[in-house]
């Protein structure tokens, strides 16, 4: 008999931006979700969903416990034994909210036209409560079902929201508590319950399980980067009566970003590259990187994820530059433009390959060229290529 009612709350963390889109589009092509005091909210439907799937992907055995809905005239409703709530955020950061620009790069690594768009992001470091309570018969399946969550969040195996596989929705869980009530033997407990008596520290049992086989690279930056951030014209810092017309993108707190995308576009084009010239079939860039065909309705998600890279120890520095009319040689009329590059710095690449990938040797072995590419200065990242931009230096690790 279920007599143990389990409550947890703990602490989100975003580890990396977030995007929980709302289906708007006031403030940017994509709005993330807020609440009435306009700040980011990350639905129940949305945890719940997320941990659904990851706790199937693991083993299976707790797929019981979320119960299900009517699924022919003889198989009625089973309710679910777990409850999320909302995860609200938790702070008084007004510029917790920003916008990042995109635009879709073709084959040839041009941009396509029309393909721009922005979306709305929670910058890393916000805050969110978290809880949750459980139904269940005994104390450790209830430690048992949280511990898998927890070092799934914090493993990086379970991601929220949009764009996941290329660097965002990474959560991290600090401060998790519990309590637990049973039903048969303290009924006032649970009459009386409220939220600020869950106090009980958690401790999450040994996990053996991860879904991802994982790479930390760490990288260099030689030249420069720049990675376009075109969300706002900004002053010049130096002169405030000029103004720079695009900069390095980067977070609130002013650390230089170079988005998974951007690392994905890269290795996808290079993977793409090495196939054709090797003449083997490039299928296995859409296997790995997933495909969408509008037409066919036809989705296939990706089996490599790419983080974001905060670039630490870098200098911001404006560029003012004028393009050159063809035919004269001389300055084009009104074609003085200023960029913020970011010069110098280190950070790190983290990139996650599903384990149960047929093909994953292989492609590790597209990774590993890929990297050796960039050290001989043969690949580059971000705009401005042409003229030194985008070089880095990659010191890669084992595989774990």
């Amino acid at each position: 008999m279920k007599n143990i009612k389990y409550y947890f709350t703990a602490t989100f963390i975003a580890n990396s931006p977030i995007h929980v889109g709302s289906g708007l589009d006031e403030n940017s092509d994509s709005d993330i979700l807020i609440d009435a005091s306009k700040m980011p909210v990350i639905p129940a439907t949305a945890i719940a969903g997320k941990i659904r799937h990851y706790l199937k992907s693991c083993n299976g055995e707790f797929d019981f416990i979320f119960g299900k809905g009517k699924l022919g005239k003889n198989i009625e409703d089973v309710q679910s034994d777990i409850i999320f709530y909302d995860a609200v955020f938790d702070g008084e950061d007004n510029q917790v909210i920003s916008i990042r620009d995109n635009v879709k790069i073709d084959e040839k690594g041009i941009a396509e036209n029309g393909a721009k768009f922005d979306y709305e992001i929670v910058e890393p470091g916000a805050r969110f409560n978290f809880r949750a309570e459980l139904i269940c018969e005994n104390l450790e399946f209830a430690h048992k079902i949280f511990s898998e969550i927890v070092q799934g969040f914090n493993c990086g195996d379970i991601l929220l929201g949009a764009k996941t596989s290329r660097g965002l929705g990474r959560i991290l869980i600090i401060n998790p508590k519990y309590m637990a009530i049973d039903l048969s033997k303290n009924i006032k407990d649970y009459i009386d319950f409220n939220w600020e008596k869950v106090s009980n520290e958690f401790i999450s049992a040994k996990k053996n399980l991860n879904l991802y086989e994982t790479l930390k690279i760490k990288i260099t930056v030689n030249t420069f980067i720049f990675i376009r951030n075109y969300a706002c014209v900004t002053p010049d810092k130096l002169n405030n009566n000029k103004l720079v017309d695009a900069e390095q993108l980067s977070h609130q707190d002013g650390s230089a970003v170079i988005p998974g995308t951007s690392w994905a576009g890269v290795f996808r084009h290079h993977f793409e590259r090495i196939l054709n010239k090797t003449g083997q079939s490039t299928d296995l860039v859409k296997e790995i990187f997933g495909d969408v065909d509008e037409q066919a309705k036809y989705k296939k998600s990706s089996k490599i994820i790419f983080s974001e890279s905060i670039i630490k120890n870098s200098n911001m520095h404006n560029r003012t530059r004028t393009a050159i009319d063809r035919f004269t040689g001389s300055a084009g009329d009104g074609l003085l433009f200023t960029t913020r590059p970011c010069y110098g710095g280190e950070g790190e690449l983290i990139i996650k390959l599903l384990k149960n990938f047929n093909d994953i040797n292989k492609v590790k072995n597209l990774i590993d060229i890929c990297i050796r590419d960039f050290n001989a200065g043969f690949l580059n990242i971000g705009g401005e290529g042409s003229i030194g931009g985008g070089f880095i230096k990659m010191e890669a690790g084992a595989w774990q």
